[in-house]
């Protein structure tokens, strides 16, 4: 499906039995897709829109975790074993998106079991951006943060503008809206960026880079390696399901020979472990001869020494 990566990806493993369930619809800005913890019926895959993931306050403030734009989908959960996510996914940048059903999705899932690893990956590189984000809005000034917000949303949208305002874009920070426009002001006066009410148009993006802090590069290093990596066929490697043991991973590594490097990564972890601490199994332990031993600290009446008060 054109527009949206990872969607395109997916709809490559399943095929026309997916694209015939995939509807695109409208969105508007302010619009919401879930509540906290709302059971999702559907998962959203946008095209030209943005949606932020919001943690909301008791008091009703609230503050971006992540964003999702046509690099990915909202509703990850569905596919890592829940039926929610204590966030709020509002669309920040209205435009169009994909959605599917959910069970929909539940059943390309089971008949596609290499369908799974796509989403996994795209799960991590969320998970990325949202450790990221939170260590950026605690070490990073406002500038630094307001400019990666910016090139956050430019990779995610397939155009150079972005219609927000400064309000919205202080609500996605959690910070004042006077902070935001004294942000904007310094990045205009660099000629980084030129704003009018309700719309910002980037004219030096690698001015834009420059300005930003680290994390904006992390993010996207860690979104375009996964991205890249090739699809298992078949079962997905040793990190899907419950079976993680050696049999298993040697067993699906000789079904399917892309696989392989999940075995090699499981064979790698297992040395580590047994590497760096230093423990070892009682069994292996017995068969090296090494004995271990608890003894009782309850003496024998022989042995006890004799009470002198007695």
């Amino acid at each position: 499906m054109a527009g949206n990566h990872l969607l395109g990806q997916i709809a490559a493993l399943v095929g026309p039995p997916l694209i015939a369930q995939v509807e695109r619809v409208e969105c508007k800005a302010g619009q919401v897709l879930h509540e906290p913890d709302d059971v999702m019926s559907y998962v959203y895959f946008p095209i030209d829109c943005l949606v932020s993931l919001l943690h909301v306050m008791e008091s009703g403030d609230f503050a971006e975790t992540a964003l999702v734009g046509n690099d990915g989908v909202v509703g990850v959960a569905l596919v890592m074993g829940g039926e929610s996510m204590p966030l709020r996914a509002h669309v920040h940048i209205g435009g169009s998106l994909c959605r599917l059903r959910s069970q929909v999705l539940r059943q390309c899932l089971a008949d596609v079991p290499a369908l799974q690893q796509v989403f996994l990956r795209y799960a991590q590189t969320l998970l990325t951006q949202m450790g990221q984000v939170a260590a950026c809005n605690r070490h990073h000034s406002l500038d630094q943060q307001f400019s990666r917000r910016l090139l956050m949303s430019l990779d995610r949208l397939p155009r150079e503008d972005l219609r927000m305002t400064h309000e919205s874009v202080a609500q996605m920070l959690g910070v004042r809206r006077e902070s935001v426009t004294l942000a904007a002001n310094k990045l205009q006066k660099a000629g980084a960026i030129r704003y009018s009410r309700g719309l910002i148009q980037v004219l030096d993006r690698d001015g834009l880079e420059d300005l930003t802090c680290e994390c904006y590069a992390v993010v996207g290093r860690e979104l375009r390696r996964l991205s890249r990596q090739p699809v298992a066929s078949g079962t997905v490697g040793a990190f899907v399901g419950s079976r993680t043991d050696a049999t298993a991973t040697a067993t699906h590594a000789a079904d399917d020979p892309e696989a392989e490097v999940f075995a090699h990564a499981a064979d790698s972890a297992r040395d580590r472990r047994r590497g760096s601490d230093r423990r070892q199994l009682p069994a292996e332990r017995r068969r090296e001869g090494i004995a271990i031993s608890f003894p009782d600290r309850r003496l024998a009446p022989s042995r006890r020494k004799p009470n002198p008060q007695s």
